[in-house]
């Protein structure tokens, strides 16, 4: 089975991918999971868009694991919580339009729409 299985979610399975995955362009697939915590395996993702899916939960904290993360677009999907990114140091563009995410987005983002 791969990181994302013929039922359209997402394997628990993502975080063995390794250290050498860099980026995750999953969207518009339809996809109707949760994002498993995992995907803290991932420490050099720098690119992670998983828009317009039906992803569903929290985000879990262990994503914020990649302090690399550059991109990180999570619009249109059925995420709801609070976004704990104030390791992402790294963040150039964010975008949670559509989601039910809540909560401030921290000055500690100094890339932020640069």
């Amino acid at each position: 089975m791969g990181a994302i299985d013929k039922l359209h979610t997402i394997s628990h399975d993502i975080g063995l991918l390794g250290d050498t995955l860099e980026k995750i362009d999953i969207r518009n697939n339809f996809i109707s999971s949760t994002i498993p915590t995992t995907i803290g395996g991932l420490r050099l993702l720098s690119y992670f868009d998983v828009r317009e899916n039906k992803l569903t939960g929290s985000l879990p904290n262990e994503l914020f694991n990649a302090t690399g993360l550059q991109v990180l677009n999570l619009g249109h999907n059925n995420f709801h919580g609070e976004l704990s990114a104030r390791h992402l140091v790294e963040l150039k563009e964010l975008r949670l339009s559509f989601t039910n995410i809540s909560g401030g987005i921290s000055t500690e983002l100094p890339n932020l729409g640069k």
